[in-house]
C-alpha cells in the first residue's frame, strides 16, 4: 500500500481520500500518480485482501476497483456492495474495467469506466 498526502481538512474544505483497489501493480501506480494532483490523499491496496482494514482507517471518499483483482479473488463488481456497506464515507464507486459486457446496473457502482480510458473521463467520473 502506497500513500500520497497533499492537502489538510484545516484549509476549510473535506478531505478528498481515494482508494485504488487494483490487481495490476502498473496499472495501480499510473492511477496513483495520475489522480494524486486532484485528491488530498490517495492510497493503492493491489488485492482485495486487507480491504476491509484500509476502508476502516483510511475512510475514503472515492474509491477506483478494478474488475480483475487477481486469480484467487471475487471480482470488483461483487465486492463492491460490501465495501461501500462498511464504508459510509464513499461518495463515487468506480469501477474500472476492461471487459466490454457488464449489467447496466451495477449495485454499488456509481460509474464504469472502460479501460483505456482517457485523463478526461477519469476526472469527469471522479469529479463528486
Amino acid at each position: 500500500m502506497s500513500k500520497t498526502n497533499v492537502g489538510s481538512e484545516s484549509e476549510g474544505a473535506p478531505l478528498r481520500r481515494l482508494l485504488i483497489v487494483q490487481h495490476n501493480e502498473f496499472a495501480a501506480s499510473s492511477m496513483r500518480r495520475f489522480l494524486a494532483a486532484s485528491f488530498d490523499e490517495v492510497r493503492v491496496v493491489n488485492a482485495s485482501s486487507g480491504v476491509f482494514d484500509v476502508l476502516r482507517e483510511f475512510a475514503p471518499t472515492h474509491l477506483v476497483c478494478g474488475q480483475e483483482l487477481g486469480t484467487d479473488s471475487e471480482t470488483g463488481a461483487t465486492l463492491i456492495p460490501s465495501w461501500r456497506a462498511e464504508c459510509p464515507s464513499l461518495i463515487c464507486v468506480v469501477l474500472a474495467t476492461g471487459a466490454l459486457q457488464l449489467p447496466s446496473r451495477l449495485p454499488g457502482v456509481d460509474a464504469v469506466v472502460h479501460k483505456p480510458a482517457t485523463p478526461s473521463a477519469w476526472l469527469s467520473v471522479l469529479a463528486a
